[in-house]
């Protein structure tokens, strides 16, 4: 399949979203270790904030949409949609809901997301629980999702060193936790 999804290139500006999200995601799929990283900025007053974890039982893309899911709660603290009273004032059309440009190298994710020609491309039938907060998200901010080549865009570039490090220190605990339980056991 050709790459159609819109590049970076092809979007509107940047500066006329709200807020930019970069995220990546890292996983080993021998251990199922996973590690994720999204560097939020906000276009108005210039703030960036980081914001990472990690998690057993994991995969790249269950990484990923954490993620995103981490840059998402950050523009909710930023957007105030998070306050009840600003949501039903979205809902009466008197507060526009913010825009959000997301940044990722998951295409497939990018496809369940934005929808090309008024459809989705791809399901969200994996990680259902993922994508339902997701949804959550979406029905309050207008989410633009844009595929990025892997390490080409500086924020996205961060992402990915910061998810790959903290897979990396989880992989490495957990990795202590069964030399010490051996340790115990004999």
């Amino acid at each position: 399949m050709a790459d159609s999804f819109p590049q970076a290139s092809q979007t509107s500006s940047p500066a006329s979203y709200d807020y930019q999200i970069y995220t990546d995601g890292s996983c080993y799929w021998k251990d199922g270790i996973g590690g994720y990283a999204s560097v939020f900025c906000d276009n108005s007053s210039g703030s960036i904030i980081y914001r990472g974890g990690v998690e057993t039982g994991s995969s790249v893309r269950r990484a990923e949409m954490k993620g995103l899911l981490a840059g998402l709660q950050i523009v909710g603290q930023f957007s105030a949609i998070l306050d009840e009273g600003v949501r039903k004032s979205m809902l009466r059309g008197e507060t526009r809901r913010p825009s959000v440009l997301w940044y990722t190298d998951r295409e497939d994710i990018c496809h369940a997301v934005t929808p090309e020609e008024g459809k989705r491309i791809n399901s969200r039938d994996k990680d259902a629980d993922l994508w339902a907060s997701v949804a959550w998200y979406e029905s309050w901010v207008s989410l633009t999702a844009v595929k990025v080549p892997r390490n080409t865009v500086g924020p996205q570039t961060e992402a990915d060193r910061v998810c790959g490090e903290l897979r990396k220190l989880l992989t490495a605990h957990v990795g202590d936790m069964k030399k010490n339980q051996n340790t115990l056991l004999q």
